[in-house]
């Protein structure tokens, strides 16, 4: 059975749907909680839908390094101490082919989906020292084991998350620091949605169904189905994984060999 009982847990990304459903499940299995994002009013709205526990907020751009410092300081002084880090900010940014991206574009996706990683785990990472142990969740992607198209610097970002588990893991095993990847598959999020949007402004509906007959489940996953994996591997239930690639993907990946549908852009 997982729980996290007595435990604490920081969340970013939290006013977005999976964030937002990962603060609901680590509440129901026990676990005090901080909403982190920049969005005050999408995080406000989001803890208002959580239900029960004991839950806080904390507004910070996860590309700023001193803000990560500090939501993280303010989730151990509030709670206590620190046992895990669902670290989950990222964007997709926009549709454009390699040659077109725009650069301040492709760096802004790079910061918040890889450097955002690093700080939040820079930050946490001493805190679950002094504790004994710890499990840090990373958000990755179907395409942080593939590609797609025209969304390189997504692509880039979330295969580089892969690498900095990889190290992470490596580095902080004997030290009971466990360092897990979850890899999305199409998911009924806002971000899925507005990348409908972006691929045909006039019918993302098509676009989203493009998307779902690719599925071998031919459904989006719920948010709630990605948030149970991240509680997991944040749990001790998951006491003997860290190094590895956790997919949600409805089958995505290993039917077609990678995060690929009909829909070309």
């Amino acid at each position: 059975m997982v729980t996290m009982e007595g435990k604490v847990t920081i969340v970013t990304g939290a006013a977005g749907g999976i964030g937002s459903a990962a603060a609901q499940a680590l509440v129901d299995a026990g676990s005090s909680v901080l909403m982190v994002d920049v969005d005050q009013d999408g995080l406000a709205q989001a803890r208002s839908d959580v239900q029960g526990g004991n839950v806080q907020t904390f507004v910070a751009d996860v590309t700023d390094k001193d803000q990560v410092e500090a939501y993280t300081k303010y989730a151990v002084d509030t709670f206590g101490h620190l046992d895990a880090a669902i670290l989950n900010a990222g964007t997709f940014g926009k549709s454009y082919s390699i040659m077109d991206f725009p650069e301040e574009l492709f760096d802004r996706v790079m910061a918040i989906n890889m450097k955002g990683m690093w700080y939040g785990m820079r930050a946490a990472i001493p805190y679950m020292r002094k504790n004994g142990s710890g499990s840090l969740v990373l958000t990755s992607s179907t395409q942080g084991l593939t590609g797609y198209y025209s969304s390189s610097p997504f692509t880039a970002s979330k295969q580089a998350v892969v690498g900095l588990m990889r190290n992470a893991a490596v580095e902080l095993a004997t030290e009971k620091i466990r360092v897990n990847t979850v890899h999305l598959g199409f998911t009924d999020t806002t971000m899925m949605a507005e990348v409908a949007i972006d691929a045909n402004p006039d019918d993302p509906a098509s676009v989203k169904d493009t998307f779902e007959r690719a599925s071998p489940m031919k459904r989006y996953a719920r948010p709630e189905e990605v948030a149970n994996m991240m509680v997991f591997l944040a749990s001790d239930a998951a006491s003997y994984c860290t190094g590895g690639e956790f997919v949600v993907d409805g089958g995505l990946t290993g039917f077609h060999g990678g995060a690929r549908a009909d829909y070309a852009g």
